[in-house]
């Protein structure tokens, strides 16, 4: 139950509920630290005068306060953030290089009827393939599976059957 205090300040309250609970979860109390550490003023808007705030300094500028085990695990998962991010960035380029290929949607290849490209009709072939796609991603496939399916040599033909004939049969098996 919130105290009179609690109660004027939601913030406060935030913070005890957040402290109570970091006492069983590290992370939760890592944040509780860095949240502790900063010194958050009110929020205004820039007047004429004012200096511009370099928010990509700001952004990487390390929180004070913090242990060296903790600026070890913060800038491994800056790092693993940033891997990340180069790891997207060459998928969307393979994933629109691939939907070029097959003309397809490079966003949902025609599977989300919401998509706000396509609107679901992108599957592949409902568009043009791209030439240089196509022969980049396609063409080795198709080539192969040609290659598979031509038999080596053809099966050799069975000689053709006699004519029939009905000598030797009896009267009543016909």
């Amino acid at each position: 139950m919130p105290t009179a205090d609690h109660a004027a300040d939601p913030l406060a309250a935030l913070k005890a509920q957040l402290a109570a609970q970091a006492q069983d979860n590290p992370g939760l109390a890592m944040l509780m630290q860095l949240m502790e550490a900063q010194a958050v003023g009110p929020v205004r808007t820039a007047a004429a005068g004012d200096d511009v705030i370099d928010v990509d300094a700001a952004c990487t500028a390390e929180p004070p306060g913090l242990d060296a085990s903790m600026r070890a695990d913060l800038q491994a998962l800056v790092q693993g953030s940033e891997q990340m991010a180069a790891d997207l960035a060459a998928l969307q380029q393979r994933n629109d290089a691939l939907a070029a290929a097959l003309g397809a949607c490079h966003l949902c290849f025609g599977a989300d009827a919401w998509c706000v490209y396509c609107g679901g009709r992108g599957v592949p072939g409902s568009r043009r393939p791209e030439v240089a796609a196509f022969k980049r991603y396609v063409r080795p496939v198709l080539q192969r599976l040609q290659r598979t399916a031509t038999p080596a040599a053809a099966p050799p033909q069975a000689a053709p059957a006699p004519p029939c004939s009905t000598e030797g049969l009896r009267a009543g098996a016909a």
